[in-house]
């Protein structure tokens, strides 16, 4: 799915789009070589996410099936997605979602990795698409503000092809 540079510039110059579309904050990202992890706000519309995994898919689908001369899906199954209702759960999720490549053995650090809202959170490279805080809060790194915003849902996603795709991150993680 993801193996050169440009795979990853088209996966994500079409989050960019697609989340203004269905009007969607995204908190954290990283594309693996083999699955995606968006950490995104969820809003009253029920359909904006599915609709925004839907049309990420196919793009990226039709993307590498026209580069590789192939056909079928990239993805197996359906994306699954788990809601985030805390300070501390939505900070685990960002953290678990950049530090995944590091967990894999394919960078030392980080903000090493490309394909992660790692550096551009550190300032390390441009998004200006990055939600880098909350409304009214701006700034303010979103697990600090999860309440205050009123925020009636972040959900964290994952979806791809293999095995462990998505884990859940354990009860009580930890903040520091």
């Amino acid at each position: 799915m993801f193996v050169e540079r440009r795979d990853f510039e088209y996966y994500l110059e079409n989050l960019q789009e697609w989340k203004q579309v269905y009007e969607l904050e995204v908190f954290s990202y990283c594309l693996m070589t083999n699955h995606v992890h968006p950490v995104v706000q969820a809003n009253d519309n029920l359909t904006a996410i599915p609709q925004l995994m839907k049309r990420l898919a196919g793009r990226q689908t039709r993307f590498v099936n026209a580069l590789e001369k192939r056909s079928g899906s990239l993805w197996e199954g359906r994306y699954k997605i788990s809601p985030v209702d805390t300070d501390a759960y939505l900070l685990a999720c960002c953290r678990y979602v950049e530090l995944n490549p590091v967990k894999a053995g394919m960078v030392d650090k980080p903000e090493r990795y490309e394909g992660s809202s790692y550096p551009a959170r550190l300032g390390m490279a441009p998004c200006n698409w990055l939600a880098n805080g909350c409304p009214g809060f701006p700034g303010v790194m979103p697990a600090c503000c999860v309440r205050n915003c009123k925020i009636r849902c972040l959900s964290i996603i994952s979806c791809g092809h293999g095995e462990n795709t998505f884990c859940k991150l354990p009860n009580g993680v930890s903040m520091e």
